[in-house]
This record gives structure tokens, C-alpha cells and sequence, in this order.
């Protein structure tokens, strides 16, 4: 696309944008169909759950085959088998508290570390995505 096609294309972008009330995040962005933008933030929350649901079950096993009576403790939680309110509580204590730091395990202190960031950018993300849907109808 030529330069001057790309700025009409940012000026009918940005024309549609302020006569629906939308602010966009970036220009760019504006000139994606909404089908196009949630089709990728569908695939980035997907990754996201993915590698989280991974982590959780490499934490597990290794909490069961090094530290059985956390593991215990924690009412032998699983991402399947033993999911319960109960073990999940404990588990989002155990993330959460400084429990993990008494293990003296620097692996599941860092795995803890990035499962909490992957939480609050997914946290973020979906709120973010929820505004900017939620803006686009006016509300």
C-alpha cells in the first residue's frame, strides 16, 4: 500500500472512530475489523490459560515429589482428579502467602513469580478488552 492509500485509510479510520464515540488505542488498530482484534486477543487469552493450566501441573507434581507434606497440606490438589473448592482455596493461598517461601525452592518461587504476572496481565488485558468493547457500544 503507497503512502498516500495508507493516510486515507488512517483519515476514514479515524472519521468512523470519532462518529461512533470510539477512542482507539492506536490508529492502527482502528483500521482492524472488531472480528480481527477479538480473534487475537481470543488466541492470546487461549495461550495464556495454556501456559498457566502448564504451570499448574508442573507446581503440583513438583510439590508432590518434594515437598509431600505441603502437597498434603494443600489437599493434594490437581488440575482434574482433586479439584475441589477446598484445594483450590489452599492453592490460591499457597500463590498468594508467603508459604512458598519457606519451601526454600527457588523453581517454584519462580514459577509462582511468572504464574503471578501471567494472572495480572491477563487480568488487564481482559479488563481492557471489556473497556474497549464496552466504549464501542456507546456505553
Amino acid at each position: 500500500m503507497v503512502e498516500a492509500d495508507l493516510a486515507t485509510c488512517h483519515a476514514n479510520c479515524w472519521r468512523n472512530c470519532r462518529a461512533r464515540t470510539v477512542t482507539p488505542l492506536n490508529p492502527v488498530l482502528c483500521s482492524f475489523s472488531g472480528s480481527v482484534v477479538q480473534l487475537m486477543v481470543f488466541q492470546l487469552s487461549a495461550v495464556a490459560v495454556a501456559v498457566w493450566f502448564a504451570l499448574c501441573h508442573w507446581l503440583f507434581k513438583r510439590l508432590e515429589r518434594l515437598h509431600p507434606e505441603k502437597y498434603e497440606e494443600m489437599g493434594r490438589p490437581h488440575l482434574i482428579l482433586n479439584n475441589t473448592p477446598r484445594t483450590m482455596w489452599q492453592f490460591i493461598r499457597f500463590l498468594f502467602t508467603r508459604g512458598r517461601h519457606n519451601l526454600q525452592d527457588r523453581a517454584i518461587s519462580g514459577v509462582v513469580t511468572l504464574m503471578h504476572v501471567i494472572l495480572l496481565l491477563y487480568t488487564v488485558g481482559l479488563a481492557g478488552y471489556v473497556g474497549v468493547m464496552m466504549q464501542g457500544f456507546g456505553t
